[in-house]
């Protein structure tokens, strides 16, 4: 997809909770949702923040023909792009982070149409990350072997031209891609 996922139900019907309150986000075992600093235009513009559980539900997220990419889809598009010393400037779009400080070639080029803005996180803490414009989280579909609660995602940050490859706990907020079901 060219965009962060929006849905607010899973493909059987049933919603995902929307959770505003930084407390019950932190200690929710459900599947859930939010829009950054709970502003539903961020949600219509970047798309939702999802936790893990909701990644992870058999209900399925993704929309029919489509799944969340794993983390091994991820590695075969940084590999593509060649490598993660660049992926981060390849894919992202409008990743201003307002410090001249920075490298200008830290910013995006959306350089295969995958549009990756900087929509932003919010942590397991239920806290939010800095504002606007600056790092963007996604989950892939692949959970931990060896730290339960943490899944394998991925960070563009506003300073720089990687992507970061962390673990992070299951009820971190980050958006979700998803991948075309494509059959030959």
């Amino acid at each position: 997809m060219a965009e962060n996922l929006k849905t607010t139900r899973f493909s059987d019907g049933s919603a995902i909770t929307n959770i505003s309150d930084s407390g019950t986000w932190q200690k929710t075992v459900n599947p859930g949702y939010c829009d950054f600093y709970n502003q539903a235009s961020m949600g219509e513009t970047f798309g939702h923040l999802y936790n893990f559980i909701s990644v992870a539900d058999p209900r399925i997220m993704a929309p029919s023909g489509w799944h969340i990419a794993s983390d091994s889809e991820w590695t075969v598009l940084e590999t593509f792009i060649g490598g993660i010393g660049i992926t981060g400037r390849m894919l992202k779009e409008k990743c201003n982070s307002g410090f001249t400080v920075f490298s200008a070639d830290s910013s995006g080029l959306n350089a295969y149409g995958f549009s990756a803005l900087c929509s932003n996180f919010r942590t397991s803490m239920g806290g939010w990350s800095l504002n606007t414009s600056h790092d963007t989280g996604f989950w892939t579909s692949t959970p931990s072997k060896t730290a339960p609660g943490f899944a394998w995602s991925r960070m563009f940050r506003y300073y720089t031209r990687d992507v970061f490859i962390p673990t992070a706990l299951y009820n971190t907020g980050y958006s979700v891609r998803c991948i075309w079901n494509f059959t030959p």
